[in-house]
């Protein structure tokens, strides 16, 4: 997986860079993002904002990701909230 960054000097293009290997899945929100590794653990990262968008129990924001849970099989992302679905079929929702 990579994100886009931004050079300082305005006329130089984005250019991606890695921040994660063996992504399955990916979910996009307002400004927040998580992923799915192939060993099934949710990672996140973004604007955690007063809700938890990123579900980690805390309100700060983070820039590169955090693991929040493993034995993840799915996930979507709204415009501040998730929800993911474990192996075993149960359903968290946080945001």
């Amino acid at each position: 997986m990579v994100k886009w960054k931004h050079r300082k000097n305005c006329k130089d293009a984005a250019e991606p860079i890695k921040v994660a290997e063996n992504v399955k899945k990916v979910s996009l929100g307002y400004s927040h993002t998580g992923y799915i590794t192939t060993d099934n653990q949710l990672w996140m990262a973004g604007f955690n904002g007063k809700y938890g968008s990123l579900g980690d129990g805390r309100i700060e924001n983070r820039n590169r990701p955090v693991l929040i849970g493993e034995r993840i099989k799915d996930l979507a992302l709204g415009a501040d909230r998730a929800v993911c679905v474990d192996e075993q079929g149960d359903v968290a929702v946080w945001g």
